[in-house]
């Protein structure tokens, strides 16, 4: 072959026609820095118009996700990528280049696709990027202001939360027992007590303070008063309890970045009180219990070594299978300098000689009066917290109903019909824990 001969050759090869093979791809996240952004069935029905206008060909059907883009790792960009790579398409059809990418890495990639060779074209209804330095060039830099105005959003996000902690008002949801008043205007947003669940949280709180009730215990008695998760709508569990009991919020403060903040909205409990909750949490982890509840025990002491009074209790079993338990008062005896010689007298006399004791004094009728006005408190106080507590396990009630209805909707779906989403087994176990969670919130409202 002479040297024009393969020349021209050589010059045919190089201006063999690239096909363009075009893939759309979607992306809309859930982010509320993204509401603006038109939906997935818009953004299909804009570019497939778009490419069916300009007659481009496509690869497959649209590639959709609803996922952020400012950090790597999205499953449907990735096959979008792993596309391009394989040589089924090289080139892309999306609505703007922040669909594309807001970080580094993935910008990156697109790029670096370029540069091989495999990406020719990134084409938006308003702009198209070819291979060539000025338009990687303009792709990149547009790629890059979106992942700038993230990152100046984040800034600006953190300082409006800081300055609202600087105003009292906790920059987040309200812990159990308040809740977020978004009824205000944006910025005038703050914390306050919920009508039902702040007196419930106070009687789960006293209980606590007595320092007799394990976690395990105020567990049971969250679940009984209606306090349940305000996410899942689940009985609260045993780590839940154990911040519940730690958190400062409950004393008007919150903690927030690190830093003790005043806080806006009304105290649940003194600081004196959660400190003294602080100690009885550090101090045991299991609740006191009283082996004997007996009218005077830890009321008396000695008269001869001054120590305490206990009362104490044995069985006597007999032959005839027969048993009698007998009570009685006794020194502890903890003077180990100066013996004590008082010994044990039965419960009965020693109650008995305070009962005859009582029938000498009087009530004052001021105090009888202070007395009965006080013990009507208390019953309106329990009045208060029963009602709630029935509120609160009717909504817990509606709660379980409506998982319910969401776990059937889901096993019926046409989705659903290979059993991918929610097999038989997953279902009925699943419905087996509802129910049981069902039958247990009815026992209580009856």
């Amino acid at each position: 072959m002479r040297l024009s001969q393969h020349n021209n050759t050589l010059n045919n090869q190089d201006k063999l026609p690239v096909i363009n093979r075009y893939v759309v791809y979607c992306r809309k996240s859930s982010e509320s820095d993204e509401r603006q952004i038109q939906s997935l069935p818009d953004q299909i029905h804009m570019l497939v118009s778009f490419v069916t206008s300009k007659g481009l060909q496509i690869i497959g059907e649209p590639l959709q996700e609803s996922k952020s883009a400012k950090i790597p790792g999205r499953p449907v960009f990735n096959q979008l990528v792993q596309k391009v790579e394989d040589g089924e398409a090289n080139c892309i059809v999306l609505l703007n280049p922040s669909r594309l990418s807001r970080n580094t890495v993935d910008t990156g990639r697109i790029i670096y696709l370029m540069d091989q060779g495999k990406l020719q074209e990134v084409v938006t209804p308003y702009q198209t990027f070819k291979n060539n330095p000025y338009d990687k060039f303009m792709l990149n830099l547009l790629c890059t202001q979106a992942k700038l105005e993230n990152d100046n959003k984040s800034v600006n996000v953190r300082e409006s939360l800081r300055l609202k902690a600087e105003r009292g008002v906790f920059p987040g949801k309200a812990r159990p027992g308040y809740k977020n008043n978004h009824d205000k205007p944006q910025g005038l947003r703050d914390i306050s007590a919920h009508p039902v669940y702040f007196p419930l949280m106070r009687k789960l709180f006293d209980l606590a303070l007595t320092g007799n009730y394990s976690i395990e215990r105020l567990i049971k008695e969250a679940e009984y008063l209606g306090i349940r998760s305000s996410k899942s709508g689940k009985p609260i569990c045993k780590s839940w309890m154990h911040r519940l009991l730690r958190d400062p919020f409950y004393t008007g403060k919150f903690i927030y970045c690190g830093k003790l903040y005043q806080g806006s909205h009304t105290a649940l409990i003194t600081d004196e009180e959660f400190n003294l909750l602080q100690d009885i949490i550090e101090g045991r982890s299991k609740g006191k219990t009283k082996k004997h509840d007996s009218a005077l025990n830890g009321m008396i002491k000695c008269g001869e070594c001054g120590y305490c009074i206990t009362a104490e209790t044995h069985t006597k079993h007999y032959k005839n299978g027969n048993s009698q338990v007998f009570a009685y008062y006794r020194c502890t005896k903890k003077n180990k300098e100066n013996k004590c010689n008082q010994k044990y007298l039965a419960a009965d006399k020693l109650e008995g000689q305070y009962t005859e004791d009582l029938t000498h004094f009087e009530l004052m009728p001021e105090f009888a009066q202070w007395a009965l006005e006080a013990l009507d408190e208390v019953k309106k106080k329990d009045n208060n917290v029963n009602k709630n507590s029935h509120e609160a396990l009717q909504k817990a009630l509606e709660g379980v109903n409506k998982r319910i209805n969401n776990l059937v909707s889901l096993k019926i779906s046409p989705d659903n019909s290979d059993g991918s989403l929610l097999s038989d087994e997953e279902f009925g176990d699943r419905k087996r824990t509802l129910l049981f969670e069902k039958e247990k919130i009815m026992k209580q409202l009856s």
